[in-house]
């Protein structure tokens, strides 16, 4: 999430200064040397600018643009081979979706516009922070954006210690993404617990957009028809959005699409795994879109767990955003 050994800062300032076309002291009148965070990709420093404002510096390491391709290459070989075997699932389809998802994330300029752009969808939502981007101090692989100062999400002891009440953090969590992207078809699609973070107000603050994410017009209301429909059996209206959607759905049953809707809502038994559904139910291909919606629903389970274990009041939250748009689809 945030915690991969971080890089000197001073192997990085040159990258900084060339992006930014000036030297460090004309562009910050300090910058703590120490990284804040590190993940995979880019690393983290706080600075001061030099009107006071406090920001933080994401920097995204020199070599990643070269490494990561082949990386990816490796990958779709190794997955090339395994399919010649195993044909129960099309993993090839799943090598695809990741690709899409580290090229959005390495996409610095992408990754600003889409912050700004959340900001303003969200400008009238009480309970949420998105940072405001420095503009005039961002390029290709740096991107300057205002510090906010919170407890990470996961780091329940301390919120308590805080004064914080986990069911409400839960519960503004799920209304949040609930909204994103079943009403605004505009979402943060990366809520691990390093990119959520908890204001000393009780707000959430949203961190890292390079996995923000446009759904087609009318696929958000698809997609909870889809949902809503499979978890209270009718069959007949689940398959037909599924394949609207876009899933190429050969021998799917009813009761496959209810458990790997379940699943992904994170109120499934467990006894049955994904590639088990997936492979009995042949599904070839499943729609992009819906891919970073299952995937961003899959978080947030996992944080739900970790908030309020057995209570699933962040997924209550989503499920009101999920049946009102199954509602509006229907209407």
């Amino acid at each position: 999430h945030d915690a991969v050994p971080p890089r000197p800062f001073a192997s990085l300032a040159p990258l900084v200064e060339h992006d930014l076309g000036r030297p460090l002291e004309e562009l910050f009148a300090s910058v703590d040397r120490e990284a804040l965070a590190a993940a995979s990709l880019a690393q983290v420093h706080r600075a001061t600018l030099h009107d006071g404002s406090r920001v933080v510096i994401k920097i995204q390491y020199p070599e990643i643009r070269r490494i990561i391709p082949l990386d990816l290459a490796m990958l779709r070989r190794v997955v090339a081979l395994v399919q010649r075997v195993q044909r129960r699932v099309d993993l090839r389809s799943l090598v695809a979706e990741v690709t899409r998802f580290i090229e959005l994330e390495l996409d610095f300029p992408r990754e600003v516009e889409s912050t700004e752009r959340l900001a303003k969808t969200l400008a009238d939502v009480p309970e949420v922070v998105v940072p405001r981007v420095h503009r005039e101090l961002c390029g290709a692989r740096v991107i300057v954006l205002e510090y906010l100062e919170g407890i990470q999400v996961a780091r329940t002891a301390e919120l308590v210690a805080a004064g914080h009440k986990l069911p409400a953090v839960a519960r503004r969590i799920g209304g949040l993404y609930g909204a994103m992207i079943f009403e605004h078809d505009f979402f943060h699609g990366d809520p691990h617990p390093g990119n959520l973070l908890v204001l000393s107000d009780g707000r959430i603050g949203l961190l890292d957009f390079g996995l923000c994410k446009e759904l087609p017009i009318g696929f958000a209301r698809l997609v909870a028809q889809m949902m809503v429909s499979a978890m209270i059996g009718d069959s007949a209206a689940a398959l037909a959005a599924a394949e609207e959607l876009g899933f190429d759905i050969t021998t799917m049953r009813p009761e496959h699409l209810r458990s790997l809707m379940l699943m992904t809502l994170g109120d499934s038994d467990g006894e049955t795994g994904l590639f088990d559904i997936l492979g009995e139910s042949q599904v070839r291909r499943i729609p992009e879109d819906f891919a970073l919606v299952a995937r961003t629903l899959v978080l947030l389970n996992g944080l739900s767990y970790r908030l309020v274990p057995g209570r699933r009041l962040l997924q209550a939250e989503l499920l009101k955003h999920l049946a009102a748009g199954a509602a509006r689809a229907s209407g």
